[in-house]
């Protein structure tokens, strides 16, 4: 039993993928330029004079009245929401800097979890991520160790955690619905016009393509969720994320989400993982690449 729980410990704790620092700075680049974007949003809901437009008010009634810590902040006050945007920006500028990255990270989760409270329509799934990947960094083993640099290393283990899970339940929610049953659910996904950024409904009116692509898309959630966590496996598993997410990023307009899961995917790569790429990449080069 204490053979299997310091196993366990040795597993949860010591968790340290290979580009730790500079997902999260990539990170910190992709919320800026979401965080840029905002400025045009607040404009739209706060007049000049300050005060909370119509249109912000009607957003603000679409928030679930249940309390939480946020509740307590004066939202209404233009003044207040304009400077956590500013805080919110200047933090994604330390982060990207890389300088005391767990401060910067938990600075801007917390005010990115501001904007979600007051403002949850500006969320999606990519922002949701991004957040959990902020949340994990303060508690994540980054260059220099600290104090409590062993206590906190399951930061790590946790997004690969929360990205198998993403991706596992994304399949079972899939497999409980009969559009992704009988195959025609990506027939419906490309003729929505809601969110494109280009138009891909000609794929789908290849019937058999229509079917196999539905159809398989959940049985690969569920093997690209397990095969992460497998040394071998590993590098097929991350190629399809990328795939998959360059393909979503081209074609449809969800913000954050396609960088989120890449980056959240590649604290899966640990320097043995490298390695191993690196001895295969020996084998299967021409000889005239290869290096003494």
């Amino acid at each position: 039993m204490n053979k299997a729980l310091i196993g366990f410990q040795n597993w949860w704790f010591e968790c340290r993928p290979v580009w730790r620092e500079t997902l999260l700075r990539l990170l910190g680049a992709v919320l800026l330029i979401d965080a840029l974007g905002m400025v045009g949003l607040y404009q739209h809901y706060y007049t000049e004079d300050g005060i909370l437009s119509a249109a912000g008010r009607r957003a603000m009634m679409a928030v679930n009245d249940d309390w939480n810590l946020f509740s307590l902040l004066p939202f209404e006050s233009a003044i207040f929401s304009w400077s956590v945007l500013g805080l919110y920006i200047v933090a994604l500028g330390f982060m990207i800097r890389g300088r005391r990255l767990r401060l910067w990270c938990g600075l801007t989760f917390l005010c990115s979890s501001y904007f979600y409270a007051r403002f949850p329509y500006i969320d999606n799934g990519g922002f949701g991520v991004a957040r959990i990947l902020l949340f994990c960094a303060v508690f994540a083993p980054l260059s220099k160790p600290s104090v409590w640099s062993g206590v906190v290393g399951w930061g790590s283990r946790f997004v690969q955690l929360q990205i198998s899970y993403i991706y596992l339940t994304n399949a079972v929610c899939k497999l409980s619905g009969s559009t992704w049953l009988n195959g025609t659910a990506l027939y419906y996904i490309g003729r929505s016009t809601d969110f494109h950024r280009l138009n891909f409904s000609w794929i789908f009116d290849n019937v058999p393509l229509l079917l196999i692509s539905t159809q398989i898309l959940p049985v690969l959630y569920i093997l690209v969720s397990l095969g992460l966590w497998w040394r071998w496996t590993r590098l097929p598993c991350l190629i399809f994320v990328f795939g998959l997410h360059l393909m979503i990023d081209l074609t449809m307009v969800v913000p954050v989400f396609g960088p989120a899961m890449i980056l959240g995917a590649l604290f899966f790569v640990t320097e043995k993982d490298l390695e191993l790429w690196r001895s295969w990449a020996r084998r299967v080069a021409p000889a005239r690449f290869r290096t003494a």
